[in-house]
């Protein structure tokens, strides 16, 4: 798993910061990386008979000289030092839905993970990371690994990113929030070398003003065994084969995002200081569950951790729900 690593680059400083984490997969797992270039540049604009529409000119009007310029940036960062001694596929698309690029590349070209920087340079001209990460994580068939660089002093934490691999996995007791474990077991396993990597499993029990105590007790606990059996499963497969430590913790809370983004930075209840996240796009919703997409995106605003994002399998709900 992992073999194909697709990394998006839009030309900017912030989003080659991600080739720092699919350099360290791809020589972990021996795999290829794809570095993409979306030439979205600035195209001649003409009018249509709409009045006040405007609609991009043919993309066949893109000058060889653009199109030189995204080859050599691909060239020179293939080139670099990080790169070096990796197996390397470089791809200059021109398309105007960059999302939409991306996507149809991920499936024809059998993608297996796709890793890229949260923000990017903006303008017509480039891609807008922040965005675009967001619609390739809730869309993409394959785990999304997104670094969000809010600090030029940031870089250097991708760079010194801790071996082991220490994860926080949010659960909200729902087999769709669960089809993040597997994903990142097996990305921990191999960011993690020789060293012992660690899940940490955390549900967040959400008070509420309908319950009394007793009952917000027994949900703590339905909780709690909850995450002792998956634990107990997880440490019998997943954690034995790949030497995967498993913790768990229970907490309340009213504020399920920011609490998990502190659990995250504070490391509490965790084998060691967290240096992941990962958790999938939607869950089970409820009185005491927590909305996995919405969680999802709080988090991917706030936390400096890079964040692994995956989308459940939506066939398996479908079927549960008819």
């Amino acid at each position: 798993m992992f073999q194909q690593i697709l990394v998006p680059l839009d030309g900017s400083a912030c989003s080659e910061q991600a080739l720092v984490l699919a350099a360290r997969l791809a020589r972990a797992v021996d795999g290829t990386l794809y570095l993409l270039r979306i030439a979205n540049q600035e195209y001649t604009y003409a009018s249509t008979s709409v009045a006040g529409v405007f609609v991009p000119a043919d993309l066949a009007e893109m000058t060889d000289l653009e199109m030189k310029g995204d080859h050599a940036y691909l060239d020179k960062i293939a080139s670099s030092p990080l790169l070096a001694g990796l197996n390397v596929v470089k791809e200059v698309r021109a398309e105007l839905a960059i999302p939409d690029a991306i996507l149809n590349f991920i499936t024809s070209h059998h993608m297996e993970i796709v890793v890229m920087g949260s923000h990017g340079r903006g303008g017509l001209a480039r891609l807008v990371l922040g965005s675009v990460a967001q619609k390739i994580a809730w869309n993409s068939p394959i785990p999304v690994l997104v670094h969000r660089v809010q600090k030029p002093e940031q870089d250097e934490q991708v760079s010194e990113l801790a071996t082991p691999i220490h994860a926080l996995v949010p659960l909200d007791g729902s087999p769709q929030a669960e089809e993040a474990i597997v994903p990142v077991g097996l990305l921990v396993a191999a960011l993690s070398g020789a060293g012992v990597g660690s899940l940490h499993l955390v549900q967040i029990i959400k008070p509420s003003a309908h319950h009394t105590d007793e009952q917000h007790g027994q949900a703590r606990e339905e909780a709690e065994r909850y995450l002792q059996d998956l634990a107990g499963r997880l440490r019998g497969g997943l954690a034995s084969t790949f030497q995967l430590e498993i913790k768990f913790s229970v907490y309340s809370d009213e504020q399920v995002a920011p609490t998990l983004v502190h659990i995250a930075a504070s490391g509490d209840g965790a084998a060691a200081p967290h240096n992941l996240i990962a958790m999938t796009t939607s869950g089970r919703g409820g009185k005491r569950r927590f909305i996995m997409g919405s969680v999802a995106e709080h988090i991917l605003q706030k936390t400096p951790l890079p964040v692994l994002l995956i989308k459940p399998d939506e066939t398996s709900e479908q079927r549960k729900d008819s």
